[in-house]
């Protein structure tokens, strides 16, 4: 995938280390700041959550999710409008077996802080694949790139 999209928006995708889950599940919309880990080759990103948590019940009723990701990190107090926000629409697989050892790894790497969060018996880790990427640079200049 990231062989394919444009600089600026695979830069913003792979650099994130944080962003804001949105699920939908039978109680309405929910929404969770997630630390963030760029997946092999560019194939999505990787996310850790409780199984008991109600994004990884909403996810499993309906993998359908968005992520906000932004560049405030990168410039803590831009000029107005200089702020780029990517939205990622796409869907959530859960991983199982042997498909956790690279995610857990990643995340772990990228985030030390959430090690125990990592090890705990009850994490399950994602794989957020993308299929829709909309970048917004200031408050009106949007492209969008559909990768489906």
């Amino acid at each position: 995938m990231s062989d394919i999209i444009p600089d600026t928006l695979r830069e913003l995708f792979l650099g994130a280390s944080h962003g804001v889950l949105a699920t939908t599940g039978p109680g309405g919309p929910h929404a969770s700041l997630m630390g963030l880990a760029p997946a092999g080759a560019g194939s999505g990103l990787y996310l850790v959550t409780g199984r008991n948590s109600r994004k990884f019940q909403n996810l499993l009723a309906d993998p359908r999710a968005a992520l906000l990701l932004d560049d405030r990190a990168a410039d803590p107090r831009p000029e107005p409008g200089a702020v780029r926000a990517l939205t990622v629409l796409g869907r959530v697989r859960v991983l199982e077996g042997e498909e956790e050892r690279p995610a857990a790894a990643a995340i772990a790497a990228r985030h030390p802080h959430l090690r125990g969060f990592v090890d705990a018996p009850d994490a399950a880790f994602l794989l957020f694949a993308v299929e829709t990427l909309q970048l917004l640079e200031g408050p009106s200049a949007a492209t969008v790139l559909d990768l489906r």
